[in-house]
């Protein structure tokens, strides 16, 4: 599904990726043949489930701390949404914080800058509107909601005092 990750937890250098099944794996770079040192369910899991072809396809950002992650659909609390995006301590797995948020799924990589701001874009193609989520990195609170006029496919990119967005229907949007 996802392209690896490349991370450390504790000194030790992992690797990680999520599945098609919904679950994000977390390896040691140095011994992949002793498999996962943990696991994460993130997702719906899209080869068996209900949401046949709603993949889980987004790679983990890391930020040195944190891996954050992004996901199709997904129930958090007990509410079903659209997709998420979850922080995750690189030595348990274990989740930090988890935002769902009410567009499509997160199939690109989720993408974090300097000054804690994590940012994902949603991917639907019902006819539902896309959106740029921007989300604090250590709390996964909402700072803001942008609609796209497209899907987007493409990792956001934070560069000098821009963030790049690119979308299906051939748009790049600066945001400053």
């Amino acid at each position: 599904g996802a392209s690896p990750t490349l991370f450390t937890a504790g000194g030790t250098l992992m690797v990680g990726a999520a599945n098609k099944n919904g679950v994000f794996y977390a390896l040691r770079a140095a011994n992949l043949a002793a498999g996962p040192l943990w696991t994460r369910r993130v997702g719906d899991d899209a080869i068996a489930g209900t949401f046949r072809g709603d993949y889980d396809l987004a790679g983990a950002a890391w930020d040195n701390a944190h891996l954050f992650i992004g996901s199709n659909g997904t129930t958090i609390n007990g509410t079903r949404y659209r997709g998420s995006v979850r922080a995750l301590n690189p030595t348990t797995g274990a989740i930090n914080w988890e935002r769902g948020l009410p567009a499509g799924s997160i199939w690109a990589t989720p993408t974090v800058n300097g000054a804690g701001v994590v940012g994902a874009v949603s991917y639907d193609m019902t006819g539902a509107a896309n959106s740029l989520f921007l989300l604090n990195a250590a709390t996964g609170s909402l700072l803001a909601n942008r609609q796209l006029s497209s899907p987007a496919f493409a990792q956001p990119v934070f560069a000098d005092n821009y963030l790049l967005v690119a979308t299906a229907d051939g748009h790049l949007t600066a945001l400053h």
